[in-house]
């Protein structure tokens, strides 16, 4: 039952209950284990949070990971990363929905809205319009010049946007 219309039976959601209850206790025991390499945060993913930062600009019902790949980027940008590049299977079809939409949304006006009063977010984002935000469709294959290109500019403008956030610490 993939459709977000759909209801589980009760066998299904206790299922699911279980399976969640059991991934959640062996997700937190790993990011702990992984959070002592001090590469990895030990937080958990809050999926409610990504979903809402993104349900304005793509239904929740519509099912897939493409809400996730946009909430994640429209939450993390400028919070957690300095950039966000979305590398995605040639012709996912969820990919490109997000590639669509976080080209149109990962901006300075898009961001402030998610977190309107936040003084220190708009100060940093004074002269900034547009976030870094990348897509990149791969087959496999090694990136062409293009890409390249794409990658070298992403990364001028990430660090452009990482100097403006600790400068002002």
């Amino acid at each position: 039952s993939g459709r977000a219309d759909c209801k589980p039976t009760l066998l299904e959601y206790l299922k699911f209950l279980l399976q969640t209850r059991y991934k959640g206790f062996y997700e937190r025991r790993i990011k702990t284990i992984l959070a002592g390499s001090q590469l990895v945060p030990a937080e958990t993913v809050k999926l409610d949070t990504i979903i809402d930062g993104a349900s304005q600009h793509l239904s929740p019902d519509l099912g897939g990971e493409a809400i996730l790949t946009i909430g994640s980027a429209l939450a993390e940008i400028v919070d957690v990363a300095c950039g966000v590049i979305a590398i995605g299977p040639f012709g996912c079809m969820p990919n490109r929905l997000s590639e669509a939409i976080l080209s149109e949304t990962m901006n300075r006006s898009d961001k402030l809205r998610i977190d309107p009063q936040n003084e220190r977010l708009r100060t940093v984002l004074s002269d900034i319009d547009e976030l870094p935000f990348l897509a990149i469709e791969s087959d496999g294959s090694p990136f062409p010049q293009i890409i390249t290109a794409k990658l070298e500019a992403f990364c001028l403008r990430a660090r452009r946007l990482h100097d403006r956030l600790y400068t002002m610490n």
